[in-house]
């Protein structure tokens, strides 16, 4: 779990909450030249073409285990690689872990990365029906309804990737996806060319569209985001600190922060915007998910506070309750940051 470096620029004292929220930015580093080919490509070859293979030939049931064998070969040496900042994590979110039950749920993290990239895969081979359970898709119809656009801020999870489009999309809710150019498994030429065309397609059918950026360029994506929501379309934001430079760091758990990008916030409160933490949990392997999308950040705010910081402390509520919930489906260990 590599740390970022922030800068601390703002304390926002909640005394409501006795929280303080952090403003942080961190630097903005020169994007290395692309390489040719990597190792990381020959791994996505190979995962890609045995995942495949796995699932034209096995019933959807036997998925899991497939998955299992896949991530088996390098479990242990990278359990003992990354338990030394994965533990002391995990440890702060859901209590006390011992040995067993600590490496258990690591591994399982890992696995579900591999079946990540399997709900990839299946919408090529195997686009099977899928279950959808929806906790608060009226509310959001209601705001699309009326002409209002939504700012849908995806937790990181298995379902993050396809699954949780492939339910807005099969609702009816075909939303624009916020994304950085090198978005996709690997930033090689060869991956560029070869492998991330394969991910794009899939999110793609179920997508609205893309707002792409990268770089500095804010303003350009700020005015694209704005033009869909003012056309009362639904955009989607990954809840996430891979792409951005500004942050609001929230307590999460004793000792622990975590960022959360502040355009989303920024535009919710500037423009007065809906914003809604969206959630996709599998319930069944592969078969069946439940996706909730919570109440709008904004809704009763108090105005003697920073509209942001409050915004973003109930982000915290839903993300942390989402990952209490399931533990080894949300991605958010490797995001917190050791308090200042």
């Amino acid at each position: 779990m590599a740390e970022d470096r922030f800068e601390i620029t703002r304390r926002i004292e909640r005394p409501s909450a006795a929280e303080t929220v952090l403003a942080m930015t961190r630097p903005h580093p020169s994007p290395p030249k692309p390489r040719r080919f990597t190792e990381k490509d020959l791994q996505l070859v190979l995962l890609h073409g045995a995942l495949a293979l796995g699932a034209r030939l096995l019933p959807t049931r036997l998925w899991g285990a497939l998955c299992r064998l896949t991530a088996a070969p390098k479990a242990g040496r990278l359990r003992r690689k990354g338990m030394a900042a994965f533990r002391p994590r995990a440890t702060a979110v859901l209590g006390p872990l011992g040995d067993r039950d600590a490496a258990r749920l690591f591994d399982r993290q890992r696995q579900r990365l591999f079946e990540r990239h399997l709900t990839y895969l299946r919408e090529h081979i195997r686009p099977d029906p899928v279950q959808f359970a929806f906790d608060g898709l009226d509310r959001l119809f209601a705001l699309l309804a009326g002409g209002r656009g939504a700012i849908l801020w995806v937790t990181p999870g298995l379902a993050d990737t396809i699954v949780t489009k492939r339910a807005l999309a099969q609702a009816g809710v075909r939303a624009f996806q916020v994304s950085v150019r090198s978005h996709g498994f690997s930033q090689s030429r060869f991956a560029v060319r070869h492998i991330n065309p394969g991910q794009l397609a899939a999110e793609d059918r179920h997508l609205g569209g893309r707002i792409l950026f990268d770089g500095d360029d804010t303003h350009t994506v700020t005015r694209q985001i704005l033009t869909h929501l003012g056309a009362g379309q639904a955009v989607l934001f990954a809840n996430s600190r891979f792409a951005g430079r500004s942050f609001l760091a929230v307590p999460f758990a004793p000792g622990f922060l975590l960022p959360l990008a502040s355009t989303p916030l920024s535009i919710a409160a500037r423009k007065g915007v809906p914003i809604h933490i969206v959630t996709g949990v599998e319930t069944d392997s592969f078969r069946s998910y439940r996706i909730a999308i919570s109440a709008d950040l904004r809704i009763g705010l108090d105005p003697a506070e920073d509209a942001q910081a409050a915004m973003a402390l109930r982000a915290r509520d839903h993300l942390r309750a989402a990952l209490r919930d399931a533990p080894d489906q949300i991605r958010l260990f490797d995001s917190l940051i050791p308090e200042p």
